[in-house]
């Protein structure tokens, strides 16, 4: 019998690479694995990754899904990949690494990030991006290796994005990226659809770093003899450029145009998919896969903050689902946690906000603090809702996807407070790769755009609260918005 084609996916995550084999007919999995690599992270702030381990990962997780699947596995028609955004991963003219990896994480570029802004203005650099410059992006990473290890950047061809790379090992083809990559780096004017000038002259740095600029569905080249050894793939599969994590998340999610999403995880965001940015300072966008934008906003620790407080409070003795069940029988309404243990993006951006709880008594256990935790984090992104509900950009259901999708108790508060329809996305943890697995598809003329993709994302189920449980959740939100304002000068 012969064996439709099929689609591989690669998602470089921060703790791991999720591998995805799809059905481009149903756009269902057919096999799915994961493996993970570690972070390295200094104490000046420091957070970096070895790209030897993500395409090592890559190797592992092919073995796992010809193991699963072998005739799917080969009948692979394209690969798409997809990762961390915001990155430096710096290579030579031959694709070799020069340095570790610095990731999202790394903060050690934040006093650069203050130069630039009071050179240009905090509006200038939000006229050409649609973000705020945070350590978090490419420009100020750059800028921090510049002075620590000058001699870096002198061997380095072009600075690239995890899925760049892992794409480039795959068809020995360097130096390219995408706009939803390039979106997020400090360096490219989304508006204008090309790297800015202005801002790279700003950063001072010695010599011009930056990739050619492709589209996400692209073909770059196919699998070479090399990487066809290393991974078991066939030599000669088109592989697509790719997109970073969000972009390849919003198109997982289904959402068309005018349409939101919540993706739960590690850190969260609230997305809207959108033909130009909304232009409000407190929240930023990156380009889609397509020509369209997503508007988001993001919880710096959300799912990040449910886990600490879960460490915490199990101590390693306590299995999760009853530490949940606690919560669930946990009285509401009267503890109320700020979820900043990292300072916190959308909407506040205030880098110095540190995390509380308020209105602890003898009578709160376990249940009643997870609760809180997981409720802080609801009301987080409840706050970035109000932001897009402000301009009228938020309207209709919501779609959620992501790992935090698990939680009962957080897709519960989640539709309490934003009082309208939750759809839960079938395969929802997957769909990060699986929106790569669709730019492959488009690249290879499986589907005719993304959005005709995405047309195949199913509902898993659709969940909306009572009315009297929004109500109660309006009035806790209401009480826990006017915790920050009356804080934020302690820290």
């Amino acid at each position: 019998m012969q064996i439709k084609p099929t689609l591989l996916a690669f998602d470089l995550g921060t703790s791991g690479n999720k591998a995805v084999l799809v059905d481009p007919s149903t756009g269902g999995l057919i096999a799915a694995t994961s493996a993970a690599y570690p972070t390295s992270f200094t104490s000046d702030g420091g957070a970096q990754q070895d790209p030897s381990d993500w395409w090592a990962s890559v190797a592992s997780c092919c073995a796992e899904l010809k193991a699963r699947a072998p005739r799917q596995f080969d009948s692979v028609a394209a690969i798409g990949c997809s990762g961390i955004m915001n990155g430096a991963v710096l290579i030579d003219s031959a694709g070799n690494t020069i340095r570790k990896a610095i990731i999202h994480a790394d903060m050690r570029g934040a006093r650069h990030c203050e130069r630039v802004e009071s050179e240009l203005g905090i509006e200038t650099i939000y006229r050409h991006t649609q973000n705020r410059l945070t350590p978090l992006v490419t420009m100020p990473k750059l800028m921090w290796l510049a002075q620590a290890e000058s001699e870096i950047l002198t061997r380095a061809r072009w600075v690239v994005q995890a899925k760049d790379y892992i794409a480039g090992r795959l068809t020995q083809t360097y130096g390219y990226t995408d706009p939803s990559d390039a979106s997020l780096t400090g360096f490219y004017d989304l508006r204008r659809g090309c790297w800015s000038e202005e801002l790279w002259r700003a950063s001072n740095l010695p010599r011009d770093l930056r990739p050619v600029v492709r589209k996400s569905t692209e073909i770059l080249g196919t699998v070479s003899r090399d990487a066809a050894a290393h991974t078991g793939l066939k030599q000669g599969i088109p592989v697509a450029i790719g997109g970073g994590d969000g972009a390849c998340a919003s198109a997982g999610s289904g959402a068309a145009t005018g349409q939101a999403y919540i993706s739960l995880g590690g850190t969260s965001w609230l997305g809207t998919i959108r033909d130009e940015p909304l232009d409000d300072i407190r929240v930023s966008s990156y380009c889609c896969l397509d020509e369209r934008v997503t508007s988001y906003g993001t919880v710096q620790s959300a799912g990040s903050a449910i886990e600490w407080a879960a460490g915490l409070l199990a101590g390693g003795a306590m299995d999760l689902d009853k530490l949940e069940r606690l919560a669930q029988e946990a009285q509401a309404g009267d503890l109320y946690f700020l979820p900043y243990l990292q300072g916190e993006r959308a909407p506040l951006w205030d880098s110095h906000v540190r995390g509380v709880f308020l209105g602890l008594s003898s009578h709160h256990g376990r249940g009643e603090l997870y609760r809180a935790a997981i409720e802080g984090v609801a009301c987080a992104l409840r706050s970035i809702m109000d932001v897009f509900a402000q301009h009228g950009a938020l309207e209709g259901d919501l779609r959620l996807i992501g790992g935090g999708t698990r939680s009962a108790l957080w897709c519960d508060a989640l539709s309490a407070l934003s009082a309208r329809r939750l759809g839960l996305v079938a395969e929802q943890a997957s769909a990060t790769s699986t929106g790569a697995s669709m730019a492959a598809g488009v690249g290879v003329g499986l589907y005719e755009s993304i959005a005709d993709a995405a047309r195949l994302v199913r509902i898993e189920r659709w969940d909306q609260s009572e009315p009297d449980q929004i109500e109660r959740y309006e009035e806790y939100y209401r009480r826990w918005s006017r915790i920050y304002p009356l804080v934020k000068g302690l820290f």
